[in-house]
């Protein structure tokens, strides 16, 4: 059914809020509301949005393969334009009332599709000027970062859901309470308290690595190379981190339960 009306600077806030703290939004989400406030006067629905967003991610991947300043900003774009049609579907859903399950899963597959053949790409261009073997394995890590860390909050979110009785210890909290445990309680500083690592932050990244990469000398130490050396390291501590972190919690709640088991036994 079309709106007629503009939505009102009040459920624009309210579609975006959840988002505001990831910080690959600064860029994004400044375009995609305003898109957004178009788009929810008419016809077009939140999948449909989704289903235009891969394809202009799929598009995108090709450039990054063919290596070179141009492509890859060029690449660059398109996939920062993706990702904003990407932000677009969720907004569009919200002030629609449109939100499904199934809208949910073909967001989320979609994102999931795009990202291993994105580093496959920026890392076979790489390659393919530079000749450094090293390189793969630099890509390899970056996708399995990826992947690992999608499978883990997706987990998460699965117990959080279920009658466990288990609380999760974010990868914020791990970092604020190692600050503490080292700097014997004197020091009360988390650096990720309102930094969140999504899509959005990877693609930021990516963009600012391809404009050095077209202005700067390309050595194999480059702004690309750079940039896929610090999503790996971010992305295999976080997976890494949230996995010790589970088995950790899931221990206690299980003790929790059976110490509950017993009371309520007596």
């Amino acid at each position: 059914m079309k709106n007629t009306k503009f939505p009102t600077e009040k459920e624009l806030k309210e579609c975006s809020i959840e988002s505001e703290k990831n910080i690959g939004y600064l860029l994004h989400r400044k375009i995609s509301i305003r898109i957004t406030t178009y788009l929810v006067r008419t016809t077009v629905t939140p999948n449909q949005i989704t289903f235009i967003s891969f394809l202009i991610a799929l598009a995108a991947i090709p450039f990054f393969a063919l290596g070179g300043s141009i492509h890859v900003v060029i690449g660059a774009v398109l996939i920062n334009f993706a990702y904003t049609m990407d932000c677009v579907d969720g907004e569009l859903a919200k002030l629609k009332n449109m939100r499904s399950r199934f809208g949910a899963t073909f967001d989320f597959v979609t994102d999931i599709a795009v990202e291993p053949p994105l580093y496959f790409a920026i890392t076979l261009g790489l390659y393919m000027q530079f000749r450094e073997i090293w390189l793969w394995a630099l890509g390899f890590l970056v996708m399995y970062g990826v992947l690992m860390s999608h499978y883990i909050v997706r987990y998460l979110d699965g117990i959080r859901t279920s009658s466990t009785g288990y609380t999760h210890t974010t990868t914020r909290d791990v970092v604020e309470k190692t600050i503490e445990k080292i700097t014997r309680g004197r020091i009360h500083f988390n650096p990720m308290k309102h930094v969140y690592f999504y899509g959005g932050t990877d693609y930021l990244l990516i963009l600012i690595g391809a404009i050095f990469y077209s202005v700067t000398p390309q050595g194999i130490l480059n702004s690309m190379c750079l940039v896929l050396l610090f999503l790996a390291a971010v992305h295999n501590f976080h997976w890494m981190t949230q996995f010790v972190v589970l088995l950790k919690n899931l221990k206690k709640a299980e003790g929790e339960q059976k110490e509950k088991e017993i009371i309520d036994t007596d």
